[in-house]
């Protein structure tokens, strides 16, 4: 059998308790000796850190590029071809619409003029000769505008000639648990007994 070792705990009253969070808070938020030359030191010992970026890449969003994505949009560009188009990333979008508010006006408008970019399409292929796959059409603005071009399946449950469905309400009476257990035995078996 092993033996488990004593642990020596000191209780500590408030005051004492309130010193030793002090000296742990202290002991986390000094900058150590050897980054203060590097930083230069503050007044009362407080470092001075320097400005600068926040860390990360800096962006290269600027406010022209609302512009080009609503031109894009007038063309039928999706989210994705406006991204390769302009040599950016699908996300990085998404980040900006995000991070800068004219941009995600620019954005939803350009959404906007590329639908109607194609249903533009539409009308002119359905109102002339050439042959118009209506079929792919359809799903491509389902996926590609599920808001206006949502595809819903509604399915509703009906009795008879779409009547409601009948429900009917037994009431048993059992006086014995074993008479309660053969109703509901003979329930499942599919008997239909009114009563017991």
């Amino acid at each position: 059998m092993t033996e488990r070792k004593k642990l020596n705990r000191k209780t500590l009253n408030a005051a004492q308790t309130t010193e030793h969070i002090a000296r742990q808070i202290k002991a986390l938020t000094e900058m150590p000796n050897d980054l203060l030359p590097v930083y230069g030191g503050g007044q009362q010992g407080i470092p001075v850190v320097p400005d600068k970026h926040a860390g990360g890449r800096p962006t290269e969003y600027t406010p022209e590029l609302c512009e080009k994505v609503i031109e894009l949009g007038k063309k039928g560009y999706t989210k994705e071809h406006m991204a390769l188009e302009l040599g950016w990333d699908h996300q990085t979008l998404e980040n900006w619409c995000v991070k800068y508010p004219e941009f995600l006006v620019a954005m939803t408008q350009a959404v906007k003029l590329a639908q109607g970019f194609m249903e533009k399409l539409a009308l002119e292929a359905l109102s002339s000769d050439k042959d118009f796959k209506t079929t792919l059409w359809s799903k491509i603005m389902s996926c590609r505008f599920p808001e206006t071009y949502r595809e819903v399946q509604r399915k509703e449950h009906s009795g008879p000639n779409g009547s409601p469905i009948p429900v009917a309400v037994v009431a048993v009476v059992v006086d014995t648990p074993e008479q309660l257990r053969d109703h509901y035995k003979s329930v499942m078996d599919g008997n239909n007994v009114n009563s017991v």
